[in-house]
């Protein structure tokens, strides 16, 4: 499985075909299994005695990344300058420390990780605090995938202008697009461990935040390592036609289904430029990746030469009105939000 391939086909034909085939798949699973789940719908598998993991609804994943230039290597945003020192990369690692922890602050995220009375088995979701970093820009280890072709494939024919702040459709470019597929086997509770079930791989679609829920968000945990050379992932390239360009930004109204207003974006865009941390960010991303490093105290000397202050209390990011404003509209969010979680009740070992 995997390899590099021409598209014989228009990429919105390619797309059109891909969410067919979903489709019919979710039928066929519904009439064999009994499993009558909308096709947007995550299935809260139990991964232990704590937590469930949001999963695609089909018995098979198939997820999807996009990106408008052919690159090689194909890294994530912290290993794609090779020329970035280690405690420059630590500090990028403490600003996804930093994120975890207001991430935590959000209504949404302090009710969701408490036990959940209204479904089976009374347990938590799981947040992935990471996945969910770089799906708001701050530079992980992760690459992004999603369940959705189409979504996919809006960011295969469009840029983003930093200055206009908005995406723009791609006519034309000399040089191809790529369309990944990652797919995995995913039939039976007893083989869902390596090599079938794939735990660098994590649900981070959650709807009570609107740009992951809109975009049907997944993470790869890649490394310092070329999603190119992944075995399960099939590289699609295609050259760019405006024809398609336009129609598939179109359905995405230039970017607005996709990237609605969130709250979050602007709190992770403060945290990606800021030299203010709290010591918990410090210790945390310390006791991940920092052991390897050098001590404590040479790390903090090193951090504070490039001007990282370090403060003893929490960093407050939300005050308190937007707190308020966060729970109410999390109280009505989630009564959408539960019925959209169905089951199929398995245990990983």
């Amino acid at each position: 499985m995997g390899g590099k391939f021409r598209l014989n086909m228009p990429l919105y034909d390619f797309a059109s075909r891909l969410v067919e085939a979903q489709e019919n798949k979710r039928q066929k699973i519904a009439k064999d299994f009994g499993i009558h789940s909308k096709k947007d719908a995550f299935h809260a598998i139990a991964v232990d005695d704590e937590y469930y993991v949001l999963f695609p609804s089909e018995y098979e994943i198939e997820l999807y990344r996009g990106q408008n230039a052919y690159y090689e290597p194909s890294r994530p945003s912290l290993f794609r300058d090779q020329k970035t020192t280690e405690t420059e990369r630590f500090l990028e690692r403490m600003r996804v420390e930093e994120f975890s922890n207001f991430i935590k602050t959000h209504p949404a995220v302090a009710d969701l990780m408490k036990p959940i009375p209204e479904l089976p088995l009374n347990k938590k979701l799981y947040i992935d605090a990471e996945g969910l970093a770089q799906h708001y820009q701050l530079k992980t280890e992760l690459v992004d995938f999603t369940s959705d072709a189409f979504v996919a494939a809006f960011f295969c024919v469009t840029r983003y202008d930093a200055k206009e702040q908005r995406y723009i459709p791609i006519p034309h470019q000399v040089h191809p697009g790529v369309f990944y597929q990652y797919k995995m086997p995913f039939l039976e509770p007893r083989e869902m461990t390596a090599p079938y079930f794939d735990r660098k791989l994590q649900a981070i679609g959650l709807q009570p935040f609107p740009r992951p829920g809109e975009q049907f968000a997944y993470s790869y945990r890649l490394g310092n390592n070329n999603l190119n050379n992944v075995p399960l992932v099939i590289t699609n390239l295609f050259m760019h036609r405006k024809a398609d360009s336009f129609k598939i930004y179109d359905m995405f109204e230039g970017g607005e289904k996709l990237f609605p207003y969130d709250p979050i974006i602007e709190k992770s865009s403060i945290i990606a430029t800021t030299n203010q941390f709290s010591e918990n960010a410090f210790f945390s991303a310390y006791r991940k990746y920092g052991r390897s490093l050098k001590k404590i105290k040479i790390l903090k000397k090193q951090l504070k030469a490039q001007g990282v202050n370090l403060e003893q209390r929490p960093i407050q990011y939300f005050s308190d009105k937007e707190i308020a404003d966060l729970t109410d509209r999390w109280n009505e969010q989630r009564k959408i939000f539960l019925p959209k979680i169905a089951f199929r009740m398995m245990y990983l070992n």
